[in-house]
């Protein structure tokens, strides 16, 4: 395989990267308006509602993995009996970026 070759396949793996991924997710959280009931504290999101009863999710990675946030928010699974309130509005890969950003929240 000639250089050029490898050098597109490392910049489509790259554009690609969990950490590209990761780094969207605050402004992906933002745009997507979840910190109207939710806060991140760690990254310096806080809550447009004052009055929320949502938790913040700084440390939803100790508890939660990116496979069981996915479903959490496609409302295909429940916590203690209760399912997010919101469904998820974005692409499947605005999905799986939240889900891997939320997950590495530790």
């Amino acid at each position: 395989m000639s250089m050029l070759n490898w050098t597109r396949i490392s910049l489509v793996a790259l554009a690609l990267s969990p950490t590209t991924a990761l780094a969207d997710g605050p402004k992906l959280f933002v745009a997507m308006q979840c910190n109207t009931c939710h806060a991140i504290s760690v990254a310096g999101i806080a809550w447009n509602r004052k009055d929320s009863q949502a938790s913040d999710l700084s440390k939803v990675g100790v508890t939660r993995d990116d496979k069981f946030i996915s479903m959490y928010l496609l409302k295909k699974t429940d916590i203690t009996g209760v399912k997010h309130k919101a469904t998820f509005p974005g692409t499947t890969e605005d999905l799986r970026t939240m889900a891997n950003w939320l997950a590495s929240l530790k």
